[in-house]
């Protein structure tokens, strides 16, 4: 009997060592307190179990911080998130010390806020806020990144930023609108000249929204009235106000020397082009003051008109979307478009994470 006891409690020690050995170094440190304060190193995202099958409940960027409520296992490390127990791969989270590193980019120079923005004394939403910066405020971007926050410096100090919420052109609140100013329906404004469409073109309602009533084909010349409002142009169109993107009309017809740029001077002249793809879902304002919803077919870039819509294809599989461009971003090298769950869905399984994509920009 008392052999038998003493081969049970070699083996069970012996047990103990190899779970220990299997559990890679890092996992020592994290495991040494039951609650710990900790940082993701990376944009890494937030599960409902310890391993990848398990669903993707948020994302943690560099720099967030995280209570870890107990020891890693195979990897994986629980902790609190937003209340609920969750998981995080333990590769990517680092000690109560951890310094957000920064790369410097090419994005340097004057950017625009275009929301109520806070500034923060690091990259992460958990870094104190050191002020607050109105919607249309200038702000220089130092060059310096950390995931999706960019380092800045305004009139309120220098900080960190969200840099889904800066524009590389100047944004000013909309005038209030009147009914005389602004006639839409199917009265008919004076016009001051002629432009013309370089790209086919949806004819908006409204100067911000959704909905269209038809296209006009490339070269088609437009009377236009002389206002313009976010993004978008006012014209008439078979005696209708209707509004279509700036960014995509020129004096000149298209295929001539003076109409070969884009006149929004943010690169819309390539319509076609190829990058890679990614996809997020998380519950927040989108850069255009709407709040995001993971089932509407919509994405992110950094540059693009507000309302545009662009086609995204996967050359894998032959599928494709459209989507409309609500948000800034992504903020990471290599990749032009965020897109929402549903709109990456359709040409992807989210298990990829991140795709080739060619792109077509439809206006």
């Amino acid at each position: 009997m008392i052999l038998q006891k003493l081969r049970g409690f070699s083996a069970t020690v012996a047990l103990g060592v190899v779970l220990t050995a299997g559990v890679p170094a890092i996992v020592g440190s994290i495991a040494q307190a039951a609650t710990t304060t900790l940082h993701a190193s990376a944009a890494v995202n937030v599960r409902t179990g310890p391993g990848t099958s398990n669903a993707r409940i948020g994302v943690l960027y560099p720099g967030d911080e995280v209570a870890a409520t107990g020891s890693s296992i195979n990897g994986w490390t629980p902790v609190n998130y937003q209340g609920r127990k969750a998981w995080v791969s333990t590769r990517y989270l680092a000690g109560g010390g951890y310094t957000p590193s920064t790369t410097t980019t090419s994005a340097t120079g004057s950017a625009w806020t275009t929301a109520n923005l806070n500034l923060r004394a690091g990259a992460g939403t958990t870094a104190r806020v050191l002020a607050t910066l109105p919607a249309g405020t200038e702000v220089n971007r130092t060059g310096k990144v950390s995931g999706d926050w960019a380092a800045v410096t305004s009139d309120k100090g220098s900080g960190w930023v969200h840099g889904n919420y800066l524009s590389a052109s100047q944004v000013s609140a909309a005038p209030a609108s009147t009914s005389s100013s602004v006639p839409t329906g199917n009265s008919a404004p004076s016009t001051v000249g002629t432009r013309y469409a370089t790209t086919t073109l949806n004819l908006w309602t409204a100067s911000s929204g959704s909905r269209y009533v038809g296209t006009v084909s490339k070269g088609t010349a437009l009377k236009y009235t002389g206002t313009a409002r976010g993004g978008r142009t006012q014209v008439v169109v078979k005696g209708a106000a209707r509004w279509v993107t700036s960014a995509y009309l020129s004096a000149s017809k298209p295929g001539s020397a003076a109409s070969s740029a884009s006149a929004s001077g943010e690169g819309q002249a390539t319509t076609t082009g190829s990058c890679l793809a990614s996809y997020y879902d998380e519950d927040q304002l989108t850069a255009n003051g709407e709040r995001f919803n993971t089932n509407a077919f919509t994405a992110a870039h950094k540059t693009l008109k507000f309302n545009t819509r662009v086609r995204v294809t996967n050359p894998a599989n032959g599928k494709s979307t459209v989507v409309r461009i609500n948000d800034r971003g992504p903020y990471v090298w290599g990749r032009c478009l965020d897109l929402s769950t549903a709109a990456f869905s359709a040409i992807a399984s989210t298990g990829s994470g991140v795709i080739p994509v060619r792109y077509t920009v439809l206006g």
